[in-house]
């Protein structure tokens, strides 16, 4: 009977396998420009026989399909599971546990206040009950009833204006507390919710240590590239900084990881398209649903706002473009010069939507954001967006200028592979989950640059200098927001374009005001009538150059004459002197040297003649 007690017992243990919960560390890990690889580690021992290893409070965003297991050793790994699971509020992050704080000390000095509110005004009760005894005592003297008045006047005064101003503090203190709360259980909602774990099962044949590495993909992840870029003077190369802002907002802070940078983007399909046969037809234009059509870029969670020109085909401004934060309701609408600025809340993309023209959805991935919208009438497979120089002014300028001595690289390993770079950061990091960016500087080097002055006065009268970077290929640049600067002084923030088909590669250093330019339109042919039904238009312009430095400088000087889209509109008796001119695309250029102090003029004009009942949009 014993016997059979004692098997009963041990029955359990025979049928169900131990529980093992160790804790998983992430190790190394891969940011992608979308995603990251993260290889974690885990050290137990493992007893012989059937067990069940649970890897539990990890990020809710892991990738199930990329999950993978090495060093299982002599172990048989007989199944991987992997689930959500829902854990509470995590009270052990620093930015909690300092809230925690900051919120109990001004909610203690909110208490000293209080109590020092109810200290004055039980003063005042007794003051005023004492001064009602000394008035009932009739054997006091005149005089001293006038030193009693006095006091009691002089002291009532004091705590009545101390209480109100206590009261003062007591309230600031108190709207400081909501704050600190409201911050707090923002932070907390974040860290709360959703976890997951991975579940093992594993047979052993031996008690062991055991010592796995698990691989696996998170969302809600990634980085993108800022540049710092430096041109002490005309004769010298480019200093670049080279950054990668790593962004994470998995659910798990990365302690102390090996860092790897990579050009990769998981998030791109990776089947091949295929060009099917196209058919023409008759079509109605108005019944067709036109698709939004997406630029490839990664989306930068660090952009607060975002500024930018829309154009049309033919490069003219589009005011009255309505821009929308998606999923939102915060938009605005460009103005008469095709610009727009909008401040953003919580939104990963805009829309861009005019009548007649293709709707456009772009991932907010740049402070700047310069669009070409199409036709509606027009079939592309992309929207073309373009960068432009342009200058920011505020808190975002003053924090982003960064002098160079005060960052140091870390040292980095490039490692290039067939579909991607990879660069290794020799120093480990910690990248909290957060809505904050870590900066990790990739590189410091020099590119060649040939420094030349430009200027387009039809557009801006004003004299631009750029540089321009010859083998700008071999330096792994991807397309992203730079820092300008000249001469220790910061220019202003652009959008490096490095995704397109450049021999060269141009850079806006800002405006030179020691050059001067000016354009203007003289009247020296007088408009005329032909044969009464055909208006004859002249059009003469000057454009006047200074150069007010002590040196010689190299300039490129663009304007334009229009293009007739019409058999009805003539463009003729084009003169343009010595300029270079496209007459594909009505572009007249001049490439000049300007000695110190010198000036230069140059005139074109041409003859526009259209039907004298028709307007045209000549200016």
């Amino acid at each position: 009977m014993n016997v059979k007690f004692f098997l009963f017992l041990f029955l359990p243990s025979l049928l169900f396998s131990a529980e093992i919960n160790p804790k998983l560390k992430p190790k190394k890990v891969t940011v992608f420009l979308s995603g990251a690889q993260i290889i974690s580690e885990a050290s137990f021992n493992l007893p012989a026989g059937s067990s069940e290893v649970v890897f539990s409070d990890l990020s809710p965003t892991i990738n199930e399909n990329s999950i993978q297991i090495s060093g299982v050793g002599e172990v048989t790994l007989s199944a991987v599971k992997y689930r959500i699971t829902y854990l509470g509020e995590d009270d052990s992050s620093p930015e909690i546990i300092s809230l925690k704080q900051k919120l109990a000390s001004t909610k203690r000095s909110l208490t000293l206040l209080q109590n020092k509110i109810e200290g004055l005004r039980e003063e005042e009760s007794v003051l005023l009950t004492n001064k009602k005894i000394n008035a009932d005592n009739e054997s006091a003297s005149l005089d001293k009833l006038k030193q009693y008045a006095g006091y009691y006047r002089n002291r009532i005064s004091d705590i009545k204006t101390e209480i109100y101003d206590t009261t003062s503090q007591l309230e600031e203190l108190r709207s400081q507390t909501t704050k600190i709360q409201q911050e707090l259980n923002q932070l907390k909602n974040k860290q709360s919710g959703s976890r997951s774990e991975i579940k093992l099962l594993i047979d052993a044949p031996r008690s062991q240590s055991v010592n796995l590495n698990i691989t696996y993909n998170v969302s809600n992840a990634g980085w993108f590239p800022t540049y710092d870029i430096k041109a002490d003077n005309t004769e010298s190369p480019l200093h670049f900084s080279y950054k990668a802002n790593v962004f994470q907002e998995t659910g798990i802070n990365w302690e102390n990881v090996e860092l790897k940078i990579s050009t990769g983007d998981p998030a791109i399909p990776t089947e091949q398209p295929t060009v099917n046969s196209h058919y023409l037809n008759f079509i109605n234009s108005r019944n067709i649903n036109k698709p939004y059509y997406q630029a490839n870029r990664p989306y930068n969670p660090s952009v607060r706002k975002v500024y930018g020109k829309i154009i049309d085909n033919q490069g003219m401004p589009l005011p009255g473009v309505n821009v929308s934060e998606e999923g939102t309701n915060n938009a605005t609408q460009t103005d008469f010069d095709g610009n727009y600025n909008l401040s953003l809340t919580s939104g990963r993309k805009l829309v861009y939507s005019y009548v007649g023209f293709e709707t456009a959805r772009i991932p907010i991935y740049a402070n700047q954001i310069n669009l070409q919208l199409h036709n509606d009438n027009y079939s592309l497979n992309e929207v073309v967006v373009t960068g432009y120089a342009g200058k920011i002014y505020g808190a975002r300028a003053a924090r982003d200028q960064v002098k160079e001595e005060s960052i140091q690289a870390p040292s980095v390993v490039k490692e290039e592979n067939i579909m991607s770079t990879e660069f290794a950061i020799e120093k480990p990091y910690s990248i909290p989950s957060n809505s904050e960016s870590t900066v990790v500087i990739i590189k410091n080097f020099e590119i060649p640059a040939e420094y030349q002055y430009y200027t387009a006065p039809i557009l801006k009268s004003a004299v631009y200098l750029t540089a321009i970077m010859k083998d700008w290929e071999n330096f792994d640049l991807l397309p992203g927001d730079a820092n300008i600067y000249f001469q220790d002084g910061f220019v202003g923030n652009t959008f490096l374009q490095t995704n397109g088909v450049y021999d060269n590669l141009k850079l806006s250093l800002g405006v030179d005001p020691s050059i001067s330019v000016e354009r203007k339109q003289i009247n020296n042919k007088k408009d005329k009538s032909l044969f009464g039904g055909t208006r004859i238009v002249n059009r003469n312009y000057e454009i006047k150059l200074k150069n007010n430095r002590n040196s010689t400088v190299k300039i490129y000087l663009e304007d334009r004459i229009p293009i007739s889209q019409n058999d009805e509109i003539k463009v003729e008796e084009q003169e343009y002197g010595k300029a270079s001119y496209n007459e594909k695309t009505g572009l007249l250029s001049w490439d000049f040297s300007l000695l110190a102090k010198e000036s230069k003029t140059f005139m074109f004009s041409y003859e526009v003649r259209y039907p004298k009942k028709r307007e045209v949009n000549l200016n």
